[in-house]
């Protein structure tokens, strides 16, 4: 997982807000989950989980919240986490206790998300179903998948 000493950073952070960014080509929905933006106190953070790697990179609110990018083909648009899932907001005001990476039991060296700990021992998942449909998706609780182990 790239990025993983910035999770590593915001252990303890409290969650304040989240963004996600939905990617349309020749507007049909591809992936409602494209980006997922979390704000832990002062700090805005981007997931990615695409092609078999997870990435965590600092990002600012102008980019969280960027309401809408399109050009001919593709189009992508800023949408509150809780707005667009709603069993998001009893994460909101929770402590980040610890994470985990989601791999491939057969490969541990492909990455297919991340699920983040918080305090009232809630779980939230970020996962790449990769095949046969490569899109994100939000699991509100610990993915369960024989074809995926925690690291």
């Amino acid at each position: 997982m790239l990025g993983r000493e910035i999770l590593e950073q915001l252990v303890n952070s409290t969650l304040i807000a989240g963004t996600i960014k939905p990617y349309y080509y020749k507007n049909e929905l591809i992936d409602l989950v494209h980006l997922t933006y979390l704000k832990f106190e002062k700090r805005w953070i981007e997931i990615a989980v695409i092609d078999e790697q997870t990435m965590i990179r600092l990002s600012d609110e102008n980019v969280a919240n960027y309401k809408y990018f399109n050009n001919e083909d593709y189009k992508y648009s800023a949408e509150d986490f809780q707005i667009v899932f709603p069993a998001f907001e009893k994460y909101i005001g929770k402590k980040l206790i610890k994470f985990a990476e989601m791999v491939s039991v057969k490969n541990k060296d492909l990455s297919f998300g991340v699920s983040l700990y918080f305090s009232d021992e809630s779980v939230i998942t970020i996962f790449n179903k990769d095949y046969s449909h490569d899109s994100n998706e939000i699991i509100f609780g610990k993915l369960n998948n024989p074809d995926y182990v925690e690291i």
